[in-house]
């Protein structure tokens, strides 16, 4: 995943991935716990606040403000031990804004007969987006 939004500059597949990285980041307390233990969290060894940071511009930056997950999720990643032992816990709720945050788009897709009566028909192709 952060890979992908490292190498695309696409507004829509930059916040969509984005949401998936947010919920890999972890709570302040469960942060310092890591620290704590000298570990680092999976999320900051393979570089996700500069990708969540370019999310806030890319993703987010057609919007008056990015979305408070987001700004959680990037000020948690960038801050010392010392502020997140003064943070409170981060309860995540489930993501459900689709009209602000995400267009939805449906096509329609047509029964194909040619594809029906194949007897040697393996699979069906099929994109997601």
């Amino acid at each position: 995943m952060i890979k992908i939004c490292k190498q695309y500059a696409v507004q829509r597949l930059i916040a969509a991935v984005s949401q998936v990285i947010v919920t890999l980041v972890p709570g302040p307390d469960e942060i310092l716990r890591f620290h704590t233990d000298e570990y680092p969290i999976p999320v900051e060894t393979v570089g996700a606040l500069p990708v969540l940071k370019k999310a806030k511009f890319t993703g987010f930056g057609h919007l008056p403000s990015p979305p408070e997950w987001l700004n959680k999720a990037v000020q948690y990643l960038s801050m010392t031990d010392e502020g997140l032992s003064h943070q409170a816990p981060w309860i995540k709720t489930e993501f459900v804004d689709k009209l602000i945050f995400c267009k939805e788009f449906t096509t329609e897709i047509l029964p194909d007969v040619a594809v029906m009566t194949s007897k040697s028909f393996r699979g069906l192709i099929f994109s997601v987006y």
